[in-house]
């Protein structure tokens, strides 16, 4: 539980990353991106979903790279094969039926790259394309990490079906829509980390609900405070600026921390929608 459920989005937001590099780790993601996606709502023994750490991710991408041709082939060693089998790498990639050419890569249906451009080396993926992806990484990372704390703090193996359900219809009242994996890329700025307060509002409550039936310290200090509340007769939310920050204010602390005591490592959080430029 300690790597990335979906491609480490600092693979690509780093600033010493090559601009080229960039390029490659993108385009290699969009290609399996809905793949990827698809596969993590998959339960089943014979699917399971890994959660690969950065460096995986790192040589995973180059693989697909150069069943793509962007990178060089190089030669496969032992240690890497059974490192893809740590993963899951192994079996997802054979689904794919690579033949050794490049192909046309999309993003939100629009055409990045082409394959002929690939073949002459020309990668056109412009600076707009990669923040939206890089947004969509930690946009995904954070909703499948919040419901893998929920999942180790408390443990469906020990409720019933109907509470299972329950428990996370809880977890996905935090995320807009309710949805932990969205295979068409959203065009609007909401949430958690939506700019302004009153698009906020309301996940913000949730969140300060779903946080304060974990069994952590801190989470009784949630349990006395709200960020609003529903009028059922308008079916609208009230709340104000200060009531909405001072929950963040706690809240946000506490995930991180609880986060971190579990799972050794920072969490991935929400950003806002890039601004188009």
């Amino acid at each position: 539980m300690k790597g990335y459920a979906v491609l480490d989005p600092y693979q690509i937001v780093g600033e010493k990353i090559k601009a080229e590099r960039v390029s490659k780790t993108v385009i290699s993601w969009l290609f399996v991106r809905s793949l990827w996606l698809s596969r993590t709502t998959t339960n089943d023994a014979d699917n399971i979903v890994f959660m690969p750490n950065p460096q995986q991710w790192r040589d995973y991408m180059v693989k697909v790279g150069m069943s793509m041709g962007l990178e060089p082939p190089k030669a496969e060693h032992t240690n890497t094969s059974r490192k893809d089998q740590t993963t899951g790498f192994d079996q997802f990639h054979a689904t794919l039926g690579f033949n050794g050419n490049p192909l046309d890569v999309y993003w939100g249906g629009v055409l990045v790259g082409t394959a002929a451009n690939f073949v002459s080396g020309k990668l056109s993926l412009s600076h707009g394309t990669a923040r939206e992806v890089a947004w969509d990484l930690f946009k995904h990372n954070w909703r499948l990490e919040l419901l893998s704390i929920d999942h180790v703090l408390l443990p469906c193996a020990t409720m019933t079906a109907a509470q299972r359900t329950e428990r996370e219809g809880l977890v996905s009242e935090v995320l807009p829509q309710g949805l932990f994996v969205m295979l068409t890329p959203s065009v609007k700025d909401e949430g958690l980390a939506a700019r302004r307060w009153e698009d906020r509002m309301e996940y913000v409550e949730a969140f300060r609900v779903l946080l304060s039936s974990w069994l952590v310290p801190g989470a009784e200090v949630l349990g006395q405070m709200s960020a609003g509340h529903w009028d059922t007769s308008s079916n609208l939310f009230h709340s104000d600026r200060p009531m909405v920050e001072k929950v963040e204010g706690v809240a946000y602390r506490l995930y991180c921390q609880t986060f971190f005591d579990y799972m050794g490592r920072a969490p991935t959080i929400p950003f806002s929608l890039p601004v188009t430029m």
